[in-house]
């Protein structure tokens, strides 16, 4: 498939055979790079109604989740996503909350799927993804929950997650999907 469309092979692909998660090789793309439509995981994340993950080094059962939540309804994605992963984790679960959240109640839900982990605290700022990138490490994979705000909306706003996946060092599971209600993070019906 020619790189002009791939974004549009992707989605089909996507779509005919309803994958549940698409992965991609993060790499870094310049503004003349992303300007000209040459960001593929950007333009994806952005695109496509199904999860994603951009892998930017390896993963193992080892390697270390990171779930980050701010209490909106897109951070509950990221909390049936994990769920799902859960039983092939063999390290643990940290949890960056903002300010507002009850880190007892994130901290309970730990333990009822039997993780382990921290949850911690990311202060407000006017950059929310560059406090998140102080936060992770590179050999960690950090989980977000993806917006589903209107096309036109994203692209003049920007996104949060788009910003991770193209400026973090570490790689990004963008979640999609709604969640069971037995999914939810806690204290959210």
């Amino acid at each position: 498939v020619s790189y002009s469309g791939a974004v549009e092979a992707i989605s089909h692909f996507t779509h005919e055979y309803s994958y549940d998660l698409v992965v991609v090789q993060g790499h870094s793309t310049g503004l003349l790079g992303r300007l000209l439509g040459q960001d593929l995981s950007g333009a994806l994340a952005l695109d496509l109604p199904t999860s994603m993950l951009v892998v930017k080094g390896p993963i193992f059962p080892d390697t270390s989740f990171v779930l980050c939540s701010d209490g909106s309804d897109s951070a509950k994605r990221a909390f049936g996503m994990i769920r799902k992963l859960l039983p092939a984790l063999s390290a643990k679960v940290d949890i960056l909350i903002n300010e507002g959240q009850d880190p007892a109640e994130l901290r309970d839900w730990l333990k009822t799927w039997k993780k382990d982990g921290r949850v911690g605290l990311i202060a407000p700022g006017d950059n929310p993804a560059k406090a998140i990138i102080e936060h992770v490490r590179p050999d960690q994979v950090l989980v977000l929950g993806g917006s589903m705000r209107a096309y036109i909306l994203r692209r003049f706003k920007g996104s949060v997650p788009v910003a991770l996946i193209r400026q973090a060092p570490f790689s990004v599971l963008l979640s999609k999907e709604m969640p069971d209600i037995t999914d939810q993070q806690p204290g959210k019906k």
